[in-house]
Formats: structure tokens, C-alpha cells, sequence
């Protein structure tokens, strides 16, 4: 029988290829199962402030809000928001704290209110147990947004006079409660009751003094009702020519 050492040129056997690749197998195995696990975690929740806002068109003048987590993942969609195109998010949307919780809400861009130069606006509130934004609640009026303290806001609108404004006051109690009602000057900037007849008579190509008989009653034929769709039209058209000219008369 001969002895010594294996030739040189033989091939490893089966059973010493298994011991050497089991190694091998055992943490290829073991970096799979660590991928599937971390596959199959949740994702923590995103940071507050951290929050990406996306709008898209929705039907009949209105647009949904996109909501995505710092990661970018999309979390929540809000449906049936009012608004006029274009559509763009830095434009229509807004992340700030309103409800003084330290969390960021969302304020949303509407359209006119109520035939004036303000803007309809609404507030989605953060509610960090569902971890996703509320629907937004009713103010008793509709109009511009602000903050006036920690977790309190004012909403400003115009008065049915067509003449002055109002700012209705709301602190969050777990709900806006509304606090009560206080005067705004933007009224300073609406037109006289003259101006807008004069600007409507020269539109319409109707007396003055006819105007003001088919205004007296609004309800009472298409004709009343159309005249003071118009007038409404007008006043918001001055009003709007008298903020931006204030406006830019502040910034010179």
C-alpha cells in the first residue's frame, strides 16, 4: 500500500467542499433574515416640522393635499379642498403651530370669501396620537387666517353690509372655541356705496338711479338678483384694486 501525501492534482471531496462553504452559508443566511426583518419593520414616524406638502387638482375647483413624512413616503392625502388653479403647493399651503402644541398644522388657501379680497382659508390640525392631520373644523365665518397667541387665531371676513370687517377669535381647547367677535380695519380699504354704483352704471350701461331701484330688493326677479351678483362683483373688484394699491404704496 502506498502512503504519504495526496497528489498535488487531486480535487478536494465533497465533504471538505461542505465544511468550508457552511461558514460562508450560515452568514448569508443570517444577512437575509436581517434584511427581511428590516423589510417587515415599521418605519418610525417622521419628525414634526419635517412634514412634505404636495398638491395635486381635484374635481370641480378644488385640490387634495399630499402629505409625506421626512423620508418622503406618502402617509395621508386630504380630498376636496376649495381652490383656483394654478395649483402649488408653497402657495396654497402653510406649516405652522396654531394650536400652540408645538406641532406643526397645515393652513390651506380657499377661494375668495364671500365676494371680497380675502381668501377663504382653512387649518388641519396635527393630532400626534393618530399621527395624521384632521379634518378641518367649520368657522363661523369664512375668511383669512392668523395667529394672535399661543394656540389662539383670528379669522377675518367681510361684514353682509359689504362695507366693513370683522375678526372672529378662536383659541384651540382640544376644538377652535370661538371668543368673540372684534372690528378690523380693512374696511378702510372697501369703496363707498357711490363709487361701486358709479363703476356698476358705467359697466352695465344702467342709470344710477335704476340701479339703486333693482337693488333695493334682491329677491325679487332674475333681473334684482343678477344686478346685485354684479354689484357684489364690483366692490370686490375695488376693494381688491384699493389692498394691492395700499400695499405697494407700503412697500415704496
Amino acid at each position: 500500500m502506498r502512503t504519504g501525501t495526496p497528489h498535488a492534482g487531486r480535487q478536494p471531496s465533497y465533504l471538505q467542499c461542505s465544511k468550508r462553504a457552511l461558514p460562508l452559508l450560515v452568514l448569508a443566511l443570517a444577512a437575509c433574515q436581517h434584511s427581511a426583518l428590516k423589510a417587515l419593520t415599521p418605519p418610525p414616524p417622521a419628525a414634526s416640522g419635517h412634514w412634505q406638502l404636495s398638491v395635486s387638482p381635484g374635481d370641480d375647483l378644488s385640490y387634495r393635499i399630499h402629505i409625506a413624512d421626512a423620508q418622503g413616503r406618502e402617509v395621508q392625502i386630504i380630498d376636496g379642498q376649495e381652490g383656483a388653479p394654478p395649483y402649488e403647493a408653497a402657495q396654497l399651503l402653510t406649516l405652522d403651530d396654531f394650536t400652540g402644541d408645538g406641532k406643526p398644522d397645515i393652513l390651506a388657501r380657499g377661494l375668495s370669501a364671500g365676494a371680497s379680497a380675502l381668501i377663504s382659508e382653512r387649518i388641519y390640525v396635527y393630532d400626534a396620537g393618530q399621527g395624521r392631520f384632521l379634518d378641518a373644523e367649520l368657522f363661523r365665518n369664512d375668511g383669512e387666517v392668523s395667529k394672535t397667541g399661543p394656540g389662539c387665531i383670528a379669522v377675518e371676513y367681510r361684514n353682509r353690509d359689504y362695507m366693513t370687517y370683522a375678526k372672529d377669535q378662536y383659541c384651540w381647547e382640544g376644538r377652535w372655541v370661538f371668543k368673540g367677535t372684534r372690528p378690523s380695519t380693512t374696511g378702510a380699504t372697501a369703496p363707498s356705496d357711490s363709487e361701486v354704483l358709479a363703476t356698476l352704471s358705467t359697466r352695465r350701461l344702467i342709470p344710477v338711479e335704476e340701479l339703486q331701484q333693482l337693488l333695493s330688493d334682491c329677491e325679487r326677479t332674475q333681473l334684482n338678483m343678477n344686478i346685485c351678483a354684479f354689484r357684489d362683483s364690483v366692490a370686490a373688484d375695488l376693494e381688491l384694486a384699493a389692498v394691492l394699491n395700499a400695499k405697494q404704496a407700503s412697500a415704496s
